[in-house]
């Protein structure tokens, strides 16, 4: 069976503190894995700019604490293996020790394409 492309997508709430330009730093060095990772094909990231208002940033249902998800990444790898290769590399695990101390919380949502 042919092996199909896998999209990884990270969606973030940075705290309040963190600037942009810290944002900017963290995916100049994601942006660096891709240039050494032959197998991850593309890498996008941005800030919500949905006009649904459904980011649960200013929307509240049913009394629970905002969400307030502001910002996302998103990958798309060669293979689950290849994906499964980036989530152990030595680098990427760095990275991933900084996110986790600039965020309140993340999502990860991975699916073939």
């Amino acid at each position: 069976m042919t092996s199909r492309h896998v999209a990884h997508i990270v969606v973030l709430k940075f705290k309040e503190e963190i600037s942009s330009e810290q944002i900017s730093q963290l995916m100049q060095k994601l942006v660096g894995l891709k240039e050494r990772m032959p197998y991850m094909l593309s890498f996008s990231h941005g800030t919500n700019m949905s006009p649904e208002n459904l980011n649960k940033g200013s929307l509240c249902i049913y009394f629970l604490t905002c969400l307030g998800f502001n910002y996302a990444f998103h990958m798309t790898f060669t293979s689950a293996e290849n994906r499964d290769a980036y989530l152990v590399d030595e680098e990427h695990q760095q990275i991933g020790k900084t996110i986790f101390g600039m965020i309140d919380d993340v999502v990860v949502f991975d699916f073939e394409i």
